[in-house]
């Protein structure tokens, strides 16, 4: 009689494959959505006062690299999540993974540019709540990112 093989050791990729999945797609909308906001309705320090369209956005080169950067980012942080079977652990790992990543790449140089780039008597406070608000939203995903890929790994070894 042949062995039994649980889903987990045929395809044992497939839960850190899907949490990067879904913690890369989230990322990229993310990013792209804030760099949308910022760039027509943001503070002085980002607002282009002649807007700038979605398509514009997406399609130029600067925002195909940082965009790409910030969805293997998110996606890291998914696959990560996809290592373990406990869905705390797994929104533990996405979440911070995905914020700690962002925190050191994104927050930390765009609050030190605006911090060195004024001069006191303008108020950057719109783009430092839409930054953190992009924070937030990036740990909320990778958290839900984290907690997917493991909830698929513990439906496939159960």
């Amino acid at each position: 009689m042949p062995k039994q093989v649980s889903g987990s050791s045929k395809r044992p990729w497939l839960d850190s494959v899907i949490g990067a999945l879904v913690g890369g797609v989230g990322q990229y909308l993310i990013t792209a959505l804030f760099f949308y906001y910022v760039f027509n309705w943001g503070g002085p320090f980002f607002r282009n006062h002649a807007g700038v369209s979605f398509a514009d956005l997406l399609t130029s080169d600067p925002a195909w690299r940082f965009l790409g950067l910030a969805a293997g980012l998110g996606g890291l942080g998914g696959a990560l999540g996809g290592t373990t079977r406990r869905l705390v652990r797994g929104a533990a790992l996405g979440g911070s993974m995905a914020g700690l990543l962002y925190l050191a790449l994104f927050v930390v140089p765009l609050n030190g540019m605006i911090r060195l780039s004024g001069g006191g008597i303008t108020d950057y406070s719109t783009d430092k709540r839409a930054i953190a608000l992009s924070l937030v939203a990036t740990i909320v995903w990778g958290a839900i990112a984290g907690t997917t890929a493991a909830a698929i790994k513990r439906r496939l070894s159960s």
